[in-house]
């Protein structure tokens, strides 16, 4: 939970909001026009793949240098198109073992102006959030999607995860409300793999609060919009997550703890998940300060619903500071081979997630 890539994406996504350029959400609604048609990529690889072909075919008969230098560079240009009919390679298929292993991901859950959390996502699934905004904001809900891009890095194939902007939604429009908690369902997608069968994918989501002048958006000397802090207490994606919000109650208390000490942790589980862990986290502002702490099982099997709970031994050598219980739940994909199969999993990549109010350590 929170590699560095993930921290570079979450600046990537703070950089699109501050921006205001971000296209309208596709919740249950039309997507935008592609960046790209698809066909034009194929007709592109079909062409490289000949000449490959062809290539080949007369450095088996009459090898020389020239031949081999002029396949090799067909073969770097066929590693720079997007994988073919949205094949998993091996960025995404590391990316999903993680996901599979760990649960959703969040550089650093906490209160914050910019929560984001990288899970699975797939169109038609409810996407189901409890949060809080401050009075006099408003709040946004931003969807990325991680889609798999080759290219060559020190004259190697490569691929990394490429993160494509599928727009944003007004999900509270000034704070009044409080807290609250909004079902949405995930409309069309956008990018290369993302046709078909409705295919499992893998999405960075965000939720980021703005300042709110006069009714509308506040923006600092430079034109930049103010974000202004959001606390969120539950997020999740798929049937399984819906409902309500699946991992809900999540408590860490008490509100105040002199170190050492002892505090008591618990959450309520609506119904099963194949995998689940707790955290507690220092929540805090600067890039790679938080620090968890694993409670109770570090990963067990969610059999049934209930309640979980336990206790968080303090010691004196805790950092002072505010502290977050964050819970994870997630379904395996019937335990299929998710290196080569996390597209085909269907619902059965559902994952919830909880969130505590902040606990102060003395």
């Amino acid at each position: 939970m929170g590699s560095g890539s993930s921290r570079l994406r979450a600046v990537f996504l703070a950089a699109i909001l501050a921006s205001g350029v971000v296209p309208q959400a596709t919740f249950a609604q039309g997507p935008g026009p592609p960046p790209a048609p698809l066909n034009e990529v194929e007709q592109q690889r079909q062409m490289l793949e000949n000449r490959l072909a062809e290539l080949k075919k007369r450095q088996a008969a009459a090898p020389t240098e020239q031949g081999a230098q002029l396949i090799k560079q067909v073969e770097t240009q066929l590693a720079q198109l997007p994988p073919k009919g949205g094949e998993p390679t091996p960025a995404d298929v590391v990316k999903a073992q993680e996901l599979f292993k760990s649960g959703p991901s969040t550089p650093r859950p906490g209160l914050s102006s910019t929560f984001s959390i990288q899970g699975f996502i797939r169109e038609g699934w409810p996407v189901v959030m409890d949060f809080e905004p401050q009075p006099n904001t408003r709040t946004e809900l931003t969807v990325l999607l991680l889609t798999p891009q080759r290219v060559v890095l020190f004259n190697q194939p490569a691929s990394i995860l490429l993160p494509i902007p599928q727009g944003s939604r007004v999900v509270d429009s000034d704070g009044s409300r409080g807290r609250q908690v909004l079902r949405l369902f995930q409309g069309p997608l956008v990018g290369p793999g993302a046709s078909g069968d409705h295919p499992v994918q893998i999405a960075e989501y965000g939720l980021v609060s703005y300042q709110l002048v006069d009714g509308q958006i506040a923006k600092d000397a430079h034109g930049r919009r103010i974000q202004a802090p959001v606390a969120v207490y539950g997020f999740g994606a798929g049937p399984r997550a819906a409902g309500s919000v699946t991992i809900n109650k999540v408590q860490l208390t008490p509100a105040t703890l002199t170190k050492p000490g002892a505090a008591a942790y618990s959450y309520f589980a609506e119904k099963a998940f194949d995998q689940a862990n707790a955290d507690i986290w220092l929540s805090c502002k600067q890039v790679f300060c938080s620090h968890a702490h694993p409670v109770g099982p570090v990963i067990h099997h969610l059999a049934s619903s209930g309640w979980v709970s336990g206790t968080w031994s303090v010691p004196s050598s805790a950092r002072a500071g505010s502290y977050q219980l964050f819970v994870r739940a997630w379904l395996h994909c019937n335990g299929a081979d998710v290196a080569n199969n996390y597209k085909n999993c269907g619902d059965e990549a559902a994952w919830a997630t909880g969130y505590s109010r902040l606990l102060t350590l003395q």
